[in-house]
């Protein structure tokens, strides 16, 4: 049961990693749509792209020690916590859900809200390529 339970926790731990990846990406590639979404979810004054240059840096470190299963109870609970407010932030889009559009979407960060959750329950369990 352990070596399946392990599977399981680094097939999430790959998978919650590569949307972490994407996201902290955008912080890099393109600065001006970080910033929107910053700005229009989790209502931020303009900050920069050297202070998004800032963040995407912090963020690639915490993404990258949690891919290699590194400092779990941290870089596990980071992004849980990360994880939690981009969930919450675009609650009017919740309540919009048939709207059009691409609303719909937004509710597939529910399941990766409850990987996050678990990879940090069961973090003393994810042990399948830990460096």
């Amino acid at each position: 049961m352990s070596e399946k339970l392990a599977n399981v926790l680094f097939i999430l731990r790959i998978t919650v990693a590569i949307v972490f990846i994407m996201w902290t990406g955008n912080k890099f590639i393109n600065p001006v749509n970080a910033q929107d979404v910053y700005s229009g979810f989790f209502f931020m004054p303009v900050l920069g792209k050297a202070i998004f240059f800032g963040i995407g840096l912090a963020e690639a470190i915490v993404v990258a020690l949690f891919l290699i299963g590194r400092f779990k109870g941290v870089t596990y609970l980071i992004l849980l916590v990360l994880h939690a407010f981009s969930t919450i932030a675009p609650y009017n889009i919740y309540l919009n859900a048939y709207d059009g559009g691409y609303n719909l979407l937004f509710f597939t960060s529910f399941p990766m809200l409850g990987a996050c959750f678990a990879l940090y329950a069961l973090r003393e369990y994810d042990t399948k390529f830990n460096l």
